[in-house]
C-alpha cells in the first residue's frame, strides 16, 4: 500500500529520524513517497537517508503554517495568506502526483505544517497526523490562522498521532480537536542492536553529553553551569554539546563557556547526523529541557547502554521512571550537578539504571513495536 508522507525539514533532527525508523519498520507493508520541505542552502541529510534505503524522496520550498511570535504581525498577516496560496497550488500539484501514483494514505510527520491536510482534502484520501511538538513551549512557534484554522484541518483527519500523553493534552484536548487520536512513543533502535549492558566503572575526565538543536528552550546552559560548580569542587568532567554550531544562542553559550574558562571542558561538536557513537562514549547524558514534546535522546541513551538525567517536566516525566531506568531533577543546574554527582559516587546505581533503561527500550521504544502499532492505526483496505 502506497502512503505518501510531507515532513518539514530536510535534517536529521528528532521527527525525521523517527520517520526513518518507521519507514525502516514498515518497508516490507507500506511503499513510502516522501515529501521534504527542502531548499538549497538546507543540509539535505534525510534525502541522502532514504536514497540509500531506496525511498522515493522529492524536495520542494513549501512554506510552513507556523511564525514565531516576534514576527512583525502587521506585515506578515498579508504574507500568510500568500502563503497560503503558494501552499495550495503546491498542495494541488501533490495531489495529482499522488493520483498518478496510486498513493493511498497521506501522512503528515509534524503538526507545523498543514499541507498534508491539503493533499488529504483534494485526493479524499485519509490522513494520518502526527503531533510531535507543542510548538509555542519547545521551538517558540505560534500557527498563522491561530488554533481554529489548525483545528478545522486537524478534525478531518483519519487518525492523529501524538508521541506522548503531555503532546495529547496540550496539543489535542486543551486545542479542543475531535478528531480519532491514539498515543504512540516513538521506536528509536531495533531490538537487535540495542547495546549490551556491561558493568562500566568511570574514569576521570566523567564524559557528560547533551545532544538537540542549541536553542534556549533545550537549556543547554544548565548542564554547562553544572560542569562549572563541579569542576570548581575538584571533579574532572568534560561535557559535549551536540547541535548546530549557530544563532544567538550558541554565541550566548560560547561567551558563557570563554568567560569561565571552560574551553577545555566544553566542547561544541556541532551537528552529529549519526550520534550512536558519541552516545556510546559518554558516560553520562543529560535532557535538561523543559518542554520535551518525548524526548528521543533520553530513549537513545537508555537504548545505547549510557544513564539518563532529564528534568521532570512534560514529556521526559512518562519516559524515566526516577532511579530506575534514569534520574529526573527539578530546578537549576545545582540540582542537575546533584544528580551527576549521585551516579559519580555510586557504582551500583549506575548499573542498575543501564539495567532499567535497556529494560524499557526492549518492552516499549524498539523499531519493531513502533511500527506494528503504527500500522493497527492505519485505515484498512477498502475503509
Amino acid at each position: 500500500m502506497k502512503i505518501l508522507t510531507v515532513t518539514h525539514l530536510s535534517t536529521l533532527y528528532g521527527a525525521n529520524r523517527s520517520l526513518l525508523n518507521l519507514i525502516q519498520g514498515t518497508k516490507g507493508t507500506l511503499d513510502w513517497i516522501v515529501i521534504c520541505r527542502g531548499y538549497k542552502y538546507e543540509n539535505p541529510s534525510l534525502k541522502s537517508e532514504l536514497k540509500e534505503m531506496g525511498v522515493k524522496c522529492y524536495n520542494i520550498p513549501y512554506r510552513l503554517d507556523v511564525h514565531a511570535r516576534s514576527s512583525k504581525l502587521i506585515k506578515t498577516k498579508a504574507f500568510f495568506v500568500l502563503e497560503f496560496i503558494y501552499n495550495f497550488i503546491i498542495a494541488s500539484m501533490i495531489a495529482v502526483f499522488a493520483i498518478l501514483n496510486r498513493v493511498k494514505i497521506i501522512h503528515s510527520n509534524s503538526s507545523c505544517m498543514c499541507l498534508g491536510a491539503y493533499i488529504s482534502f483534494i485526493i479524499r484520501k485519509p490522513h494520518v497526523w502526527h503531533f510531535r511538538e507543542f510548538l509555542y513551549d519547545d521551538y517558540r512557534l505560534e500557527y498563522n490562522f491561530g488554533v481554529k484554522y489548525l483545528r478545522y484541518w486537524a478534525n478531518k483527519s483519519f487518525k492523529i498521532i501524538a508521541i506522548s500523553k503531555a503532546i495529547h493534552q496540550a496539543c489535542i484536548v486543551d486545542r479542543n480537536i475531535s478528531a480519532n487520536t491514539t498515543i504512540l512513543y516513538n521506536g528509536v533502535v531495533h531490538e537487535k542492536d540495542v547495546t549490551t549492558v556491561s558493568l562500566v566503572k568511570m574514569k576521570p575526565p566523567v564524559r557528560l553529553l547533551i545532544m538537540g538543536v542549541l536553542d534556549e528552550t533545550k537549556n543547554q546552559i544548565d548542564a554547562i553551569k553544572a560542569v562549572d560548580l563541579l569542576i570548581s569542587e575538584g571533579y574532572e568532567i568534560v561535557l559535549n554539546v551536540a547541535g548546530g554550531k549557530s544563532g544567538p544562542y550558541f554565541n550566548f553559550l560560547e561567551d558563557y563557556v570563554y568567560s569561565r574558562n571552560l574551553q577545555d571542558s566544553v566542547v561544541f561538536t556541532g551537528y552529529i547526523p549519526s550520534p550512536r557513537k558519541l552516545f556510546e562514549e559518554s558516560d553520562i547524558v543529560l535532557v535538561c529541557s523543559k518542554n520535551e514534546g518525548m524526548g528521543r535522546v533520553t530513549l537513545e541513551s537508555m537504548a545505547f547502554g549510557t544513564p539518563v538525567i532529564g528534568y521532570d517536566a512534560a514529556g521526559t516525566s512518562e519516559l524515566i521512571n526516577h532511579m530506575e531506568n534514569g534520574l529526573l531533577y527539578l530546578g537549576d543546574f545545582e540540582s542537575l550537578a546533584d544528580k551527576i554527582l549521585m551516579l559519580i559516587k555510586d557504582p551500583s546505581l549506575y548499573h542498575s539504571l543501564l539495567i532499567g533503561g535497556q529494560k524499557s527500550i526492549l518492552t516499549k521504544y524498539t523499531v519493531e513495536k513502533y511500527a506494528e502499532n503504527f500500522l493497527s492505526n492505519l485505515p484498512r483496505r477498502g475503509d
